[in-house]
């Protein structure tokens, strides 16, 4: 990533969690004057908060959180990368794909899914010219010509230096591509100014335009049932399931008893508790289903870096335990995408102290919540393949 667009994505996400603070002018304790207005900017910032909370809607059938609002998916997933739009890759993009397909509107920042688009293609073109020039290779050493040989490891080396980005270009070569440039410039302004008419378009893309100036947007973000509960635990978004609004706790309890019986290593509070540990710790922790795994790892988030870790959970009662062969198999899916596997052990309470904990849950206190929590303990291990003929001393 380019020191230009890592300034752009770190202005745009420079927040960690979707959380306002209510900044009032400095108090003047002697001064009566100086209580009122803190008193007022206080209620003003408090009501803007208020109204701030994203809306979210459960969607029983596929147990998914679903937050339609343009506004609020940006919001979300730009101050900690919560959740994952429907339609693309990570960030909600849709939109402005559209918008730059079918009505022309430039974007100022390349979105991701035309980042991978021309990796792919300067990809495809590197291995064609490693082909192109492993013939060349094959041909010439059954010629038995080493002059051209020679010239051919000249340009190999050069070609490889290019891909990596090691060579710069001298002024002959930069004047030559600036002219080149600006000989394909008219052709590009063209097909950049190009813009469809609407009898061009297919039924299904004249639907989405509203006036000829904007688009229906058909993307939501999604988010994971734990991290719809963290959301609403700090009170950033507002839960509704059947026109009925729910208090963390009660979608706590709402969410165990789907996910099977109340008992201490209940999946989802497995699931909740790792999850809400990593955060606590500074983690940016999203889906590692792709990867085999209950959650991957950033250490800041998606725009910045690949996941460094992927955190496999690990039920220590007897009724769940795997055999080693699972973890062995989770572990050449992780190793192939060089990221470090993470074996997370949770220690389940005793069944009687669960029960009680359960019992007391207050609907208005978090602090029950947070008693229950404490039951469970977590330890990590890093899992490693051990090659004997590597290590050997």
């Amino acid at each position: 990533m380019s020191s230009k667009s890592k300034k752009y994505h770190h202005n745009r996400t420079n927040k960690p969690l979707p959380v306002d603070i209510v900044q009032v002018p400095q108090l003047i304790p002697h001064n009566p004057l100086s209580w009122c207005v803190v008193g007022v900017c206080f209620i003003i910032g408090w009501a803007k908060i208020n109204n701030r909370k994203a809306h979210v809607v459960y969607d029983e059938e596929a147990m998914t959180f679903k937050i339609p609002d343009s506004k609020d998916m940006h919001r979300i997933w730009s101050s900690g990368y919560f959740g994952k739009a429907s339609l693309s890759r990570s960030e909600p993009t849709w939109a402005d794909r559209t918008k730059k397909r079918l009505l022309n509107v430039n974007t100022k920042e390349a979105v991701s899914e035309d980042v991978v688009k021309r990796r792919r293609k300067e990809r495809a073109k590197f291995k064609k010219e490693r082909q192109r020039l492993d013939e060349l290779g094959k041909q010439y050493r059954l010629e038995g010509n080493d002059e051209k040989l020679k010239l051919l490891e000249e340009e190999r080396r050069s070609f490889n230096d290019k891909s990596k980005g090691r060579v710069k270009e001298d002024k002959e070569t930069k004047h030559h591509n600036h002219h080149h440039h600006h000989s394909k410039k008219g052709k590009d302004d063209f097909s950049s100014s190009y813009q469809p008419t609407l009898a061009d378009l297919r039924k299904e893309d004249r639907d989405l335009i509203v006036d000829g100036k904007d688009i229906r947007n058909l993307e939501y973000l999604e988010l994971m049932p734990v991290e719809a509960l963290f959301l609403n635990i700090i009170n950033s978004v507002n839960i509704t399931i059947e026109g009925k609004s729910y208090s963390s706790i009660q979608l706590f309890k709402l969410l165990c008893e789907t996910c099977g019986e109340i008992k201490p290593n209940n999946p989802f509070i497995l699931q909740f508790l790792v999850y809400f540990h990593y955060k606590t710790l500074g983690w940016c922790a999203r889906s590692g289903f792709k990867f085999s795994s209950d959650y991957i790892l950033y250490e800041r988030g998606p725009p910045f870096q690949h996941a460094k870790f992927a955190v496999t959970i690990v039920d220590n009662s007897v009724e769940n335990r795997k055999s080693w062969s699972d973890y062995g198999s989770v572990y050449r899916v992780v190793s192939g995408v060089k990221k470090t596997m993470v074996l997370c052990f949770v220690d389940s309470p005793d069944e009687d102290d669960f029960i009680k904990a359960w019992d007391s849950l207050d609907d208005s206190s978090l602090e029950s919540l947070k008693s229950l929590l404490s039951l469970y303990g977590i330890n990590e291990i890093i899992y490693r393949r051990w090659s004997p003929s590597r290590t050997r001393e």
